[in-house]
Order: structure tokens, then sequence, then C-alpha cells
């Protein structure tokens, strides 16, 4: 006895459909058919839609409601367009991503044959004709004993009985007729095994088939066509440097190579990452899937040589090079810079690189280390026209003055301190810089600075005032105490 609904370690029989529109069985047949060949050679459930096959090709343009074809001329129309499953019918936009198709269909046409591809391979469709007592069947093998010719009709034949001398069917018309939706009808009966031939199909194609390799155990681990991705919308292609392999999805792409294995990018990270030239950008290949930030604000992807952070208030940034070190060692999005709020940008004399962040920047120059820059001293020094003004790059971290009162920063060209109570204020590189620090600078007498440095009226000289006194260049430099 061969029964599908309990045969290989499992059902592979979809549960019973009630017919929706009159003279639709072979599209129910169909559709039943192929999700137990999906079952059988895929493992896997999926739930077709019979409105796509029957509404849409399946139905006679003589305005009848008749069905137009044999079950062996659907099948090669399912062959060739496929058919979509119930969730994609209602909003389905491109068929060739989401149908399902099949490679070979089978008609069998003696006995032998039937018996040996319900036992090997799957269930068959076959064609009865329909006499009144049909209609009333309950239980048992059925046999035609009285009643008028009603027509012909199409089933799904899930198996067969030796024993009991018949073959196991479903029916198309609800779970309340007959046994549970299904029957069994003796060898010989209603010309289904004497008069018309079976048919069958195998080697189901899904959608989901042109995702092959380590790509496709990524895409399945993150829940396949009903996980974000959604269907592919491309097959596997090699990438431009020959590196690597990608599918493009409908809501992302994974990208692999040897070295870097499989990752998924979507969304803004993707966009960034397209926009900079992909795999062929300065970031390389993905090495992490996207991942969620630890302060649950917004993503990342690492990549080869970078990454790409992203939130609803910053947008999609890329970071790379020393600037993506110094905010590494600083502590990514947690420390006090936030979240990258530009790309990593080649400052515009061509010598150095920035990343403005939302609490600051990093500068970096082939001459200089990374540095961070914020607060008073960033707003300061932004004034004076950033690493293109007289100060040039910054040289060190921002640090506390000892006596803890205030902060400073020195650049390429001279220093930036300050003190809330005193303000902001920077002095280049000469000698008011120069006396100051032999004076102790803000430890000495003179203290913290209380103004840039100025060019007084009349006689030119350059002054420097400090909440002690001041320091004056002119034809000689001066020290004046308040």
């Amino acid at each position: 006895m061969v029964d599908w609904r309990n045969y290989r370690g499992g059902n592979h029989v979809s549960p019973v459909r009630q017919q929706a529109w009159p003279n639709s069985a072979t599209s129910y047949a169909i559709i039943a058919l192929l999700e137990s060949m999906i079952s059988i050679e895929r493992g896997k459930p999926l739930r077709l839609a019979v409105a796509d096959l029957h509404l849409t090709i399946g139905l006679d343009s003589d305005g009848e409601g008749k069905e137009k074809k044999w079950p062996d001329q659907l099948l090669s129309e399912v062959q060739q367009r496929g058919v979509v499953d119930d969730q994609d019918c209602v909003c389905i936009t491109d068929r060739d991503i989401h149908a399902v198709r099949i490679t070979t269909q089978h008609e069998l046409l003696d006995i032998a044959a039937r018996k040996h591809h319900l036992t090997h391979i799957g269930p068959c469709l076959g064609i009865l004709q329909v006499y009144d007592d049909f209609f009333s069947y309950g239980e048992g093998v059925y046999q035609h004993v009285s009643g008028e010719l009603f027509g012909l009709h199409c089933v799904l034949i899930i198996g067969y009985s030796d024993f009991e001398q018949c073959w196991l069917c479903q029916n198309t018309w609800g779970a309340g007729w007959g046994q549970g939706g299904y029957f069994k009808i003796a060898y010989g009966q209603c010309r289904l095994d004497t008069t018309y031939s079976f048919w069958s199909t195998s080697e189901v194609r899904l959608p989901t088939d042109r995702v092959i390799g380590d790509i496709r155990s990524k895409y399945f681990d993150l829940e396949g066509e009903r996980g974000f991705l959604g269907y592919p919308i491309t097959g596997e292609v090699k990438t431009s440097d020959g590196q690597g392999r990608f599918t493009h999805f409908q809501s992302g792409s994974i990208f692999s190579t040897a070295s870097t294995g499989a990752h998924a990018v979507y969304g803004a990270i993707r966009d960034k990452w397209a926009a900079m030239g992909w795999e062929r950008s300065t970031l390389g290949y993905p090495i992490t899937d996207m991942l969620i930030v630890p302060d649950g604000n917004g993503q990342l992807c690492h990549f080869q040589n970078g990454s790409i952070y992203s939130s609803t208030i910053t947008g999609a940034c890329a970071i790379h090079g020393p600037i993506r070190d110094e905010w590494a060692a600083m502590g990514w999005e947690r420390s006090a810079l936030g979240y990258p709020i530009t790309d990593v940008l080649p400052s515009p004399e061509g010598q150095g690189q920035f990343c403005h962040f939302q609490n600051g920047s990093i500068f970096w120059s082939s001459q200089t280390s990374a540095r961070a820059v914020q607060g008073r001293i960033r707003e300061k020094w932004a004034t004076t026209g950033w690493e293109q003004g007289h100060l040039g790059y910054p040289i060190g971290d921002e640090t506390e003055t000892p006596d803890g009162t205030g902060c400073f920063m020195h650049f390429q060209r001279g220093s930036i301190y300050s003190k809330p109570t005193v303000g902001t204020h920077c002095m280049g590189d000469g000698p008011i810089r120069d006396e100051w620090a032999r004076l102790g600078r803000e430890q000495g007498f003179l203290g913290y600075p209380i103004s840039d440095i100025y060019t007084s009226d009349g006689p030119p000289r350059h002054i420097c005032d400090f909440e002690g006194g001041s320091i004056v260049v002119g034809d000689r430099l001066e020290v004046i105490r308040r």
C-alpha cells in the first residue's frame, strides 16, 4: 500500500480544499500535486494560489466559466508561466521573481507505470467519470452502482492499495465530503485507469533555486523568501574583481568571498555601499552581517577596510582608516562623539581627511595622527578656518589643565585654551606663545588667555591679554602685569 499522507516519514499531501469556482477541479488538483511534489522534493510546505492558475490561464474564453485545458495542457502552462503562492497572489508585480515552475511532466499510460510513479516519485492526476451516486459517497471503496453520468472530474491520486484493489484519491469538494475530503475508488471504475491517462510532474523549481552555495545557506539562515530579503531578483553573479559572488534580493543583497564568508547587506547601509562602488570601493567586502549597535539606536556593517554606521537621525555614513581607528579607540558610537554625520572626506587642501560626528570631529593628515576635536575648542578652531587656518591640524588630544579648571589642545602652529570663566582663545606660534610658556603657561602669574592675539591701533603691536596681565610684542617684547 502507498499513501502519501503517511509515506517516506511524513504527510506530503496538503489539506483538502473546497472549490471556490465551478469547473475548476483541474486547477485545484494541479495545485495540490505541485504542493505534494514541493513537500516530497524539498521537504517544505508551500501553499500555492489556485486563483493564479484557474482565473488567469485555466478558463475558457467562451465566458461560460469552463476550464479549457486538460491536465497535461495546464501543466505545460505551469512549466512556462509558473504559479505563485497564496501570499504573493494578491500583490505580485513580477511573476519571474515569485513563480514556482516545473521542469518535467509525465504522462503515465499503463498500470505498472502508474504504480511505479506513485511508489517512487509522488502523487498523480487522474480523470474519472462522475455519476450521481458519487456525490453521496461516504466511506469504503467506491464503485458506481446507479445514477446518470454527470461529467468528467479531475482528482489527485495519492496512492493505491492492492489489498483493497483501489486507488486512494483527494477530492476538491471540501473536508465535509467523503472521508474528510478523500475517497477510495476500485480499480477499473469510472474509466479512471482504463480510458484516461495519469499525469504527474517532478523537479519542481522554486523561486529561491537561483540562490546557491554559501549564499543560499546564509539566505535560509535569514528565513529565505519569508525573511526581510524577500525573493531573489538575480541568480548568483561573479563580482567584477573576480574575487567573490553576490545575489541581489528584493530588499537587499548577499555578498560572499572565500576569505570573508557570506554576509547580507540591506537598507540605508547597502545604499551607501552601492553608491561608493560596492566591493570595488575603499571598504571592500562586508565581513559581518548587518548588526544592531549596542545603544539600540542604529545599525552597522563592518567591511574589510572600514564600516558603515546608520541611524534614523544621522543617515548612513562610511568611516575607515586612521579616523575609524581613533573613533573605535574612543568607544565607537558610545563615545563622546556619538555617530558619524558625514563620511570620511578629504580635506580641501588635499593633505588629510576628516569626519564630523554628532558631537565633534576627527581630523587626520599624513604629518599628524588622527585627533578628535570637540566642544568649545572645536568651535573656536572652526572660526579660524579649521585645518586651513593659521593653526593647522591638531597634534594632540584635548587635555585638562593641571589646575582642573580648563582644557587645551595643541595644533601644528599653535594652541587653543579654554576655561568656562574666561572663554576659549587661540594662540598661534610666535614670541607671545613662547613667552607665556616660559612663564609657566596658565599656571604662571598670567593665568589663562582672555583674548586671542590681536593687533593694536597706532604703532603695530601684537597683544594677548591674560587673567593676570598682557604680553605685548612691538619693537620689543613686554610682559605687563595687571
